[in-house]
């Protein structure tokens, strides 16, 4: 028990190394089940504190992966074991990668009980009240996995993060990541889930996982000119190490069940206003290539990351990266994020910290696939698209009636991102199309 406890004690530590992750994760495999019930009793706080994320790129490297952890899980630890862990250490188990979707689902539903009955995460009972019923909510088709719920490290003072799963991401052959940007958090899970959900249900067979694994920026924080501001780029560069590890591992557990150490399953990435950034940081990070990314709305991709697509790990396919991007005309909060005002606001550049320099996707200079979110209308004749809509605001949702969002039904743009995510790409109406102009592109 001593042992355990001093690897505990150094897994949880502020400069805590993998190494110090997986040696804590391993010496349960050296414990009975009863050692580990008396572990989780004299340590309560191993189920309201999560263990440390990866925070640079020499931690991408140690922490224990996807592929460490299907072998953990499903070759190191005996039967007991592992239903030890499950009932009394819950909140580990759920957010070690490569433990299996249903498992980790279960643990994390676990881990509720230990959270509601603390007043450890008080501040944050409404968080974490609304992840559990997002992922309660099974009316629609599609189950639902709570794959991870990080509370935070002693000390963190954040919002709970949390990833939900609509299908499953272990037998799908597709997993698309929806990233949320600017304003979003867990305090409205539910939203999430359900823009998730449309995804699931226009691309018939993927899992679609709502990642809520950062900390994005508030409106309050850019107006006060706060450190959390959607000018800045740390909370990118934080949450980028994070996503860079969630897609990696899923890459790595999937790889992990084939000889050959092929993986089956494509991996993409769906991402809006400042989840964009965060995604061009992670996408500079991973050992392993996503199939296909999607940007929408983008507050601005940092020069210093990524200069053009090519600079993004993902699959290229006849010399180019399957890199697209969208940005409805309507859409002016987007622009202020690179620095963009709009006429009615003054016009001309805002950089209040005197440090941006970020670029459009959708700019012909980063070489992205192109498409519209705008229906235009002809002067003759009816639409290309009678029955779909503009896209009329920032949001990827609206509550107004004639007003709509980049993932809204009915939109030009839902359908054109359903077509992309499902590989049905020649069947796009491009603006732009790297490498060619758009009249000479078939």
């Amino acid at each position: 028990m001593e042992e355990a406890e001093k690897r505990y004690e150094e897994a949880m530590a502020e400069d805590a190394s993998g190494e110090d992750v997986q040696a804590f994760l391993k010496h349960f495999e050296e414990m009975e089940a009863e050692d580990i019930k008396e572990f989780a009793e004299n340590n309560q706080e191993a189920n309201l504190q999560n263990l440390t994320a990866p925070a640079s790129e020499e931690d991408l490297q140690a922490w224990p992966d996807g592929a460490w952890g299907v072998a953990w899980w499903s070759n190191s630890l005996d039967n007991k074991q592992r239903e030890a862990m499950q009932n009394h250490l819950p909140l580990i188990v759920g957010n070690v990668q490569g433990v299996p979707s249903d498992v980790s689902h279960e643990a994390n539903i676990n881990a509720h009980d230990h959270l509601r009955d603390s007043d450890e995460h008080a501040e944050y009972r409404d968080n974490i009240v609304d992840i559990e019923r997002a992922v309660g909510e099974q009316d629609n088709a599609g189950d639902r996995y709570l794959l991870s719920l990080d509370v935070g490290t002693p000390g963190e003072d954040r919002q709970p993060l949390a990833e939900i799963s609509v299908g499953d991401p272990d037998r799908a052959a597709e997993v698309t990541y929806n990233v949320p940007g600017m304003n979003s958090g867990t305090h409205s899970m539910d939203g999430e889930v359900d823009h998730a959900q449309t995804i699931y249900d226009n691309t018939g067979d993927q899992a679609v996982i709502a990642w809520m694994g950062y900390d994005p920026p508030t409106m309050d924080e850019t107006i006060s000119f706060d450190e959390g501001s959607v000018l800045l780029d740390n909370r990118a560069d934080e949450g980028g190490y994070r996503l860079a590890y969630a897609l990696d591992s899923r890459h790595e557990s999937r790889a992990s069940e084939h000889s050959d150490g092929d993986s089956d399953v494509d991996i993409k990435v769906l991402a809006h206003s400042y989840g964009t950034n965060m995604t061009a940081h992670a996408l500079t990070r991973t050992e392993h290539d996503v199939h296909s990314v999607v940007f929408m709305g983008s507050s601005g991709i940092p020069r210093d990351v990524a200069e053009d697509a090519s600079d993004l790990n993902v699959e290229v396919v006849n010399g180019q990266p399957r890199v697209f991007a969208t940005e409805a005309n309507a859409d002016w909060l987007a622009g202020v994020g690179r620095g963009d005002l709009p006429w009615w606001l003054g016009g001309g550049d805002f950089d209040p910290y005197g440090a941006m320099d970020r670029i459009d996707p959708t700019h012909e200079d980063f070489g992205a696939y192109v498409f519209t979110s705008d229906i235009h209308d002809p002067l003759f004749g009816e639409s290309e698209h009678p029955d779909l809509e503009s896209v009329t605001d920032h949001s990827r949702d609206m509550a107004e009636e004639g007003e709509y969002g980049y993932l809204d039904d009915g939109t030009l743009s839902l359908d054109t991102i359903t077509q992309i995510l499902r590989g049905e790409n020649q069947l796009v109406d491009y603006e732009s199309v790297p490498g060619y102009s758009i009249e000479n592109y078939e």
